[in-house]
């Protein structure tokens, strides 16, 4: 009996955080719609900006079993290396002079594709808008949904 109730307790604690999870990032979703109404537009050069990339790899998953030998092979090394590729996550920075006189840097969201690809549509498009809340220069929105809708 207790059990049952350390169990009913588990899910909706569950439950709970990923509604507030969901809301979270719901929110954040909305707020760059009123930024691109209301904030204050900064045409950002592609050539001003600084593109930082960093590369990781992630293990290849297979959607087949895997093969006698290397399934052997893992009960003898357990730590040898799988399958990995390669990928790249990258940020574009753009410094801006504020009104004040003080530098203020914006980073874009993280952009995951390869970096020549990166760099191919960059100068293919030349420009694009930052979005800044005039009282708050912490709360703006970088302007780069051309690089998921773009058909090229």
């Amino acid at each position: 009996m207790p059990y049952l109730f350390l169990f009913t307790g588990v899910i909706i604690g569950g439950v709970i955080f990923g509604w507030l999870k969901y809301k979270k990032q719901d929110t954040n979703r909305r707020s760059e719609i009123p930024l691109k109404k209301t904030g204050k537009r900064i045409i950002v050069y592609f050539d001003k900006c600084v593109i930082k990339t960093r590369d990781y790899f992630e293990e290849a998953t297979s959607n087949t079993m895997p093969s006698r030998i290397d399934m052997l092979d893992s009960l003898y090394n357990p730590n040898q290396e799988m399958n990995k590729v390669k990928k790249s996550v990258s940020v574009i920075m753009f410094n801006w002079m504020g009104g004040s006189g003080r530098q203020i840097e914006f980073r874009s969201q993280p952009i995951y594709m390869p970096e020549e690809s990166l760099h191919a549509y960059l100068e293919n498009k030349k420009e694009t808008i930052l979005y800044v809340d005039p009282e708050n220069f912490k709360r703006y929105y970088f302007d780069i949904e051309f690089l998921y809708s773009d058909p090229r």
